[in-house]
């Protein structure tokens, strides 16, 4: 259960190298894919299902500030 709820608090603890944002973007990707569904029903199945709504807030967050971080690395890169 601890990973169904707090996986979320360590992807946001990740390195934020544009390296290591490209394979976790890609990890997430795969997760969405292939697992979210499984995932939500085992916050459904344990009466956990606002965990989700943190995750996914959570994870919007770090999409956001990793897409800040990309976008001043690309313009860095553009500028040079």
């Amino acid at each position: 259960m601890y990973a169904c709820r707090f996986w979320s608090k360590h992807l946001c603890l990740m390195s934020r190298t544009a390296d290591s944002v490209a394979e976790i973007l890609e990890l997430l990707k795969k997760f969405v894919e292939q697992q979210l569904l499984q995932w939500l029903e085992v916050l459904s199945i344990t009466q956990d299902l606002r965990a989700a709504v943190y995750c996914l807030t959570d994870v919007e967050r770090w999409l956001v500030n990793v897409s800040f971080l990309l976008s001043c690395c690309a313009a860095y890169r553009i500028a040079s």
